[in-house]
């Protein structure tokens, strides 16, 4: 009898260890991703709480399906869920959200004097990598849900978003720098297999918002295109 109860108890034991074991492995994984995310959190959240964020990036450009390469200098600005870029090359080029969409392009005066600014304007729904990227910096707590996919290397933590509806937009990455606590890259990859990256070269947290950059001023000779 004793012998049967020893190993009623034992058995039990051994039970009670497993599950308590099993228990702790999960709830350190949960402790791990939670921890990342909070510093995820914390860093995005310093986007949203300056009076405006200036990064200058550069644009990489690989279309899969071509094999070809192209690479551009930017300037991205960024003040409580208003975006505005600019590029200079090959043509210079202005993208406001600013609830709306505006895509600006610029006439090379060189070959023609008198051509117009060619202006595009979408809803923002028919951008979904600029809105995703005003989301991501206005309100980074409601842009993580428990399939937000967080990895960890190297000190840089890769967000890979969940969030995505739009049938253009495949997939959407930021890399932030731990160490630095910013934004290190975004990476994207459109419904034609073409991936762009946004490498941040330079960050800037400034105490005021340039003026007049996040609203579209019409012009006469401006010419507007259906999207």
């Amino acid at each position: 009898m004793f012998k049967t109860q020893f190993s009623i108890y034992s058995g039990l034991f051994l039970v009670i260890f497993l599950i308590t074991s099993l228990s702790f492995a999960k709830t350190g994984k949960s402790t791990k991703a939670d921890l990342n995310k909070d510093i995820a959190v914390k860093i995005l959240k310093k986007y949203n709480s300056a009076e405006a964020v200036e990064m200058q990036t550069k644009k990489q450009g690989t279309k899969v399906t071509l094999g070809t390469k192209t690479e551009t200098d930017g300037v991205f600005l960024y003040s409580k869920n208003k975006i505005h870029f600019s590029a200079e090359k090959p043509n210079k080029t202005e993208i406001i959200y600013n609830k709306n969409v505006w895509v600006i392009e610029y006439p090379d005066l060189e070959l023609d004097d008198k051509s117009a600014r060619k202006v595009t304007i979408f809803d923002s729904n028919k951008a979904p990598f600029i809105k995703t990227i005003a989301e991501l910096l206005s309100a980074p707590d409601k842009f993580f849900t428990k399939e937000t996919l967080i990895t960890e290397k190297d000190g840089q933590l890769s967000i890979e978003s969940d969030k995505i509806i739009s049938t253009n937009l495949k997939k959407f990455v930021v890399v932030l720098n731990t160490k630095e606590q910013i934004i290190s890259s975004i990476l994207l990859t459109d419904d034609l297999n073409t991936d762009t990256t946004f490498s941040i070269q330079k960050t800037d947290f400034l105490k005021t918002a340039p003026k007049n950059k996040f609203t579209y001023k019409k012009i006469k000779t401006d010419e507007i295109l259906k999207p």
